[in-house]
């Protein structure tokens, strides 16, 4: 069993770099203390403010453009038992696992991966774990108790009867008119909208497509409350869509013109002389 000096004095000869430097900052009597040697590294290394800067590395973590999938998540794994260092490891687990699915840069694999998964993209929306519970007990409150509500809440009440839980997640009934079948739509809460948006609308899969086929994407699988509006303004806010469309028109100017030009060449000589005289 080593003493506290002898495991002072190994570990100051093995300290070498910035680490080396602490030796400097103690008095000479406590250089081969041990307990005073790890408490002036903490001190250096790791200051009460350091898992404050890990928790914000954490929760900005991206992948980088040649990362791994394994890289990027040993990344993550590491930030996350540094942010959270006294948090149950079942925990830390939990919260690894979203931020490693949040910090993938393919937005359609991140939709797929969460899509796959309903349940958890609902668990943590106020109003749709009180839709669930109005569906489990199958009865719709009156109006009163949810005229003072937002629009996401009264829409569903009105929709009541189109809505169900399927396997723990709540659906909506959707008619297919063009194959005569109903589908099962997933509710989406607002804070999955965007990238479920931005997933139907500019990935490579969806080549930036109108208004109308991205709403038609989005009803393959997905229904919220205002979805048409949302798809609307989200299309007309898209920089690629509107450059396209300027470009589109840029193109018709210069056929008209183009034409213009062509018509006027092929006037005959007379027809020529008569506008110009």
């Amino acid at each position: 069993m080593w003493s506290e000096h002898q495991k002072g004095l190994y570990l100051a000869v093995s300290l070498i770099g910035q680490a080396q430097a602490v030796l400097g900052d103690l008095p000479k009597e406590k250089r081969q203390i041990f307990s005073d040697l790890v408490n002036a590294l903490e001190e250096r290394f790791a200051p009460s403010s350091q898992t404050e800067l890990y928790r914000v590395q954490f929760k900005e973590c991206r992948q980088k453009a040649s990362e791994t999938l394994p890289g990027l998540g040993q990344s993550v794994r590491r930030l996350s038992n540094l942010a959270y260092p006294t948090a149950p490891l079942e925990l830390r687990d939990t919260l690894a696992k979203e931020q490693f699915i949040d910090a993938l840069v393919d937005s359609e694999m991140r939709l797929r991966i969460k899509q796959s998964r309903p349940k958890e993209l609902q668990s943590n929306d106020s109003d749709l774990k009180l839709v669930k519970r109005w569906l489990t007990e199958g009865q719709r409150p009156q109006y009163s108790e949810v005229s003072g509500r937002g629009y996401f809440i009264r829409s569903l009440w009105s929709q009541f009867g189109c809505l169900e839980v399927h396997g723990d997640v709540v659906v909506r009934r959707h008619m297919d008119c063009e194959f005569n079948v109903v589908k099962l739509q997933a509710v989406i809460p607002m804070s999955e909208r965007k990238q479920v948006l931005q997933c139907c609308h500019e990935t490579k899969f969806s080549s930036h497509l109108g208004i109308h086929k991205t709403i038609e994407k989005i009803r393959q699988s997905f229904y919220w409350p205002g979805l048409q509006s949302d798809v609307r303004t989200y299309v007309a806010g898209c920089n690629q869509c509107t450059m396209r469309k300027r470009s589109m028109k840029r193109k018709r100017v210069s056929w008209r013109l183009e034409d213009n030009g062509r018509h006027e060449s092929k006037r005959p000589a007379c027809m020529a002389y008569n506008v110009n005289k």
